[in-house]
């Protein structure tokens, strides 16, 4: 009997999903239902999610789409109506965290958001009217926090841009010269809250950093806050351009002014990765929020490259068995990556001109990831 096998080939361009699934739009009515169990929810818990779509047509390749990470004690809710009248043209997905939090340190949540987040992100690149190539994340305070681990710990290129505000990298999260991820739950009396595992981040994405000088809850110069040892923002945003291939000094502590506003811009990278110094609090005020808007290029879509490899590449059978063929009509000789959905890569190879077979016989049934050059697709295997 044939078992039911997804497999997700993310080219940075989402050709479709079989079994129907590639007429599938994302809309204010969509349920996204992503359950996950843990030691506080054995039986299993669903994130409440929220979902704003702009109105009009999508354009050719689809709509960007944000991720919204509430700070502690918001929801899904709350972020989506905030941002939606900023970030306009964007489809705005926010979802809720367990008991108003997400997990990073010392909170009441031990949930598996960095889970969740890299499952919701591989199921929003199925749909039609979604750019699987521009999917990016905005978290604010303890969502801040969740967008470093994001950053970190999440290796799916499809996810171009990560915003965290007012909440730099911890201790936790980079220590001793290296990135890290906890290996079981956080907090309590481990060492570095449990980020035991050494984890290098993938390069290629833009990364915005937005943090008060005058905040009063997470110390801008770094130090002990709500039960987590901060790095300074400065520094903070400074690892992570070198983790992006940085190989400069730390740009001087005065920044660059932003005229206009008492914001200064750290710059790394040509504008790859940004930090902003400004003076709000523990708060993103509407003018620092349309730098967020700046920072993403609002709704800007790029096909080109993604068009021309639809042209070129197509993939069959569709739903397909244990051997799925790559057929490309011109010169390819391009690097292909298998991945589940969390990310972890299974196999990798190169896709020849002509036609390429790729043996999927020792691959479980489940959900994956086929990412090639700039496209992403999706197909189904029985």
């Amino acid at each position: 009997m044939n078992k039911l096998f997804a497999c997700c080939v993310s080219i940075f361009f989402l050709l479709g999903i079989c079994c129907n699934l590639s007429a599938q739009i994302l809309s204010e009515d969509t349920d996204i239902i992503i359950s996950k169990s843990w030691s506080q929810e054995p039986d299993g818990w669903i994130y409440p999610i929220e979902i704003r779509v702009p109105e009009g047509e999508a354009p050719e390749g689809g709509f960007p789409a944000l991720v919204l990470l509430h700070g502690n004690g918001g929801n899904g809710n709350g972020m989506a109506n905030q941002m939606q009248n900023i970030f306009d043209c964007h489809i705005l997905v926010a979802p809720s965290g367990y008991l108003s939090s997400w997990n990073i340190s010392n909170e009441q949540s031990e949930a598996p958001d960095v889970e969740m987040v890299a499952e919701l992100v591989v199921q929003l690149q199925g749909y039609q009217n979604v750019n699987a190539n521009q999917i990016r994340l905005l978290g604010l305070s303890n969502g801040g926090a969740l967008a470093n681990r994001i950053l970190i710990e999440n290796d799916n290129p499809g996810i171009d841009a990560i915003c965290a505000g007012i909440s730099q990298l911890s201790e936790a999260q980079y220590h001793d010269g290296q990135f890290y991820m906890p290996s079981g739950e956080t907090g309590g009396p481990d060492p570095y809250d449990g980020y035991d595992t050494p984890v290098t981040p993938i390069q290629g994405r833009k990364y915005l950093s937005i943090c008060n000088e005058d905040d009063g809850l997470i110390p801008y110069e770094g130090g002990p806050a709500v039960g987590v040892v901060f790095l300074s923002a400065q520094e903070a945003a400074y690892i992570v351009a070198q983790s992006q291939g940085y190989t400069g000094s730390q740009l001087s502590d005065d920044g660059v002014a932003i005229e206009g506003s008492d914001m200064f811009e750290y710059s790394y990278l040509s504008g790859q990765v940004v930090h902003v110094k400004g003076f709000a609090g523990h708060g993103v005020p509407p003018f620092q929020l349309q730098y967020v808007r700046d920072f993403l290029r609002d709704c800007s879509v790029e096909v080109s490259v993604q068009h021309r490899l639809h042209e070129q590449v197509n993939f069959f059978p569709n739903p397909c068995s244990d051997l799925l063929q790559v057929r490309s009509n011109e010169p390819l000789d391009q690097r292909f990556l298998l991945l589940d959905i969390s990310g972890r890569t299974l196999m990798q190879g190169v896709l020849q001109s002509g036609i390429t077979q790729i043996s999927l016989a020792e691959v479980q049934a489940g959900i994956y990831i086929l990412k090639i050059a700039d496209r992403v697709e999706r197909l189904v295997k029985l």
